[in-house]
């Protein structure tokens, strides 16, 4: 697991959802590494009707994509225009595990500008408002990020018999 060198550096609620995040993302990217790349193409739910959960591959393009369209979110919520991406579909788990790195790093640029005071919005009219319908502050969506990448890390150890 990576050292946190930049804790210190990282302010207060801000500083607390990167670092949790952080070892999210760490605690996933391990266990990819410990997966064989045939193990990313195999149908795991072939019952399912979720495209984003047929197999570890589906699962990591959504968890990448899905962390992208989060930050993006913040983003939007700055004035700041979006990024671009897609689903990416890979047939290497290194791939994987360096999209999560990049996708880390992208929440963690986005976030250093956000002071901690506006990490929560009391106010319904300022908090964003997502395409599945919920309104969040930044901290609400951070830990939504969050909980997403542990729901899916739960949902590959199923598929690998963990």
């Amino acid at each position: 697991m990576k050292s946190y060198t930049s804790f210190q550096s990282r302010k207060k609620s801000t500083g607390a959802i990167l670092d949790v995040y952080e070892k999210t993302i760490e605690e996933l990217k391990a266990l990819l590494r410990e997966m064989a790349d045939a193990e990313l193409l195999e149908i795991k739910d072939a019952e399912t009707k979720d495209e984003d959960c047929k197999s570890i591959q589906t699962i990591l393009a959504h968890v990448v994509n899905s962390g992208i369209g989060y930050v993006n979110y913040i983003r939007i919520h700055q004035g700041k225009e979006k990024i671009i991406t897609g689903r990416r579909y890979y047939k290497e788990v290194k791939n994987y595990v360096e999209d999560l790195e990049q996708l880390f790093l992208y929440t963690e640029e986005v976030l250093k500008d956000v002071l901690p005071e506006s990490m929560e919005e009391q106010k319904e009219e300022k908090k964003m408002h997502v395409r599945w319908g919920q309104k969040y502050d930044i901290e609400q969506l951070m830990e939504h990020a969050i909980v997403h990448v542990m729901r899916h890390h739960r949902q590959i150890e199923k598929f690998l018999n963990i």
